[in-house]
Parts: structure tokens; C-alpha cells; sequence
């Protein structure tokens, strides 16, 4: 249970106080609904989560060159994230097996 702290003021201010107090609890309970919703979404599609050049490129143990190179012959699908290039983590895998 939080801390309360009591001060004194007139009776406006204290409404006013617990208006916020209230709200502040219910962004709260939102925070934690989506959280775990994407705690959830998270763990289940751990494989189609995105990863970076680097990742990849570490992942298949190979340099940013040769990656960089099967991203231009098509053999390996990319997207762009805010102007960077990531790799879905499935489509890596997908990659490595055949």
C-alpha cells in the first residue's frame, strides 16, 4: 500500500488532491493491464520479434558485408523501422535451416 501523506489545506485543494490521487491510481491499473498484455504477446511471438543488423549478422555468424549482401539478392526479407534496417528473428532462423 503507498505512503500517505497528509498535509494541511483548505478543502478545494484537498479535493483536488485526491482527484489527481484517483486518476494516478487508474493510469496506474492501465500501465499494468498493458503490460501484461505485452508480457504476454511477447513471450508467445519471441520468434517474430524484430532485431537489428547486428543481432542478425551475429546470429548467423557472418560479417555486415555478407548480410548486407543477402539482403540485395532478396534471400533474406528486411524491413525498415524509423529509417533502420531490422530483421525479423523468424525469417533469420528460417534462413539458417535451409
Amino acid at each position: 500500500m503507498p505512503k500517505r501523506v497528509y498535509i494541511e489545506t483548505d478543502v478545494h485543494t484537498a479535493n483536488l488532491v485526491e482527484l489527481l490521487l484517483d486518476e494516478i491510481r487508474s493510469l496506474h491499473e492501465k500501465v499494468d493491464r498493458l503490460e501484461r498484455s505485452h508480457g504476454t504477446n511477447e513471450q508467445s511471438d519471441a520468434s517474430s520479434r524484430l532485431i537489428t543488423i547486428d543481432e542478425a549478422r551475429r546470429m548467423m555468424n557472418i560479417s555486415v558485408r555478407s548480410l548486407y549482401n543477402l539482403r540485395q539478392e532478396d534471400r533474406i526479407p528486411y524491413k525498415r523501422v524509423k529509417g533502420k534496417v531490422m530483421f525479423l528473428k523468424s525469417d533469420i532462423e528460417k534462413f539458417m535451416k535451409e
